[in-house]
């Protein structure tokens, strides 16, 4: 996962452009919260209208990532179907289980692992141990 703040660039096409449709190229340096990148996706919808679903998964992934980050997990993947978030103390396991995704299309997926990272608790690092 990444320390710092994202420089999120994306390829917007839209319509009714200087009288055509063409595609926009923007560029946001985005601070690490979550709530920063879903306000930037309201800016784009503000300015460009409905996003197109590459746009919206971009937007899921980097809050997923902050998300992840926030709660103070060391790695997050999907692997088989699984969520394996790796915190200081080990993996995260719900109910003793590593999670199992139930959704079969990638955005939904996507809105599955938010919800999931939504829900853990923030974990810290374990105290160091001086020799």
């Amino acid at each position: 996962l990444m320390e710092k703040g994202y420089q999120l660039e994306c390829d917007v096409t839209v319509g009714n452009m200087s009288g055509g449709n063409g595609k926009v190229r923007v560029t946001r340096n985005i601070a690490a919260s979550p709530e920063e990148v879903e306000a930037y996706g309201e800016e784009l919808k503000d300015r460009f209208g409905p996003l197109p679903q590459a746009v919206q998964n971009l937007l899921a992934k980097y809050r997923i990532e902050t998300t992840a980050r926030q709660r103070g997990l060391v790695r997050l993947s999907v692997e088989r179907g699984r969520v394996v978030a790796e915190t200081p103390r080990g993996l995260y396991r719900l109910h003793g289980q590593i999670p199992l995704l139930l959704s079969r299309t990638p955005q939904k997926q996507l809105l599955e692992v938010e919800e999931l990272l939504k829900a853990m608790p923030p974990f810290e690092q374990p105290p160091r141990r001086h020799p």
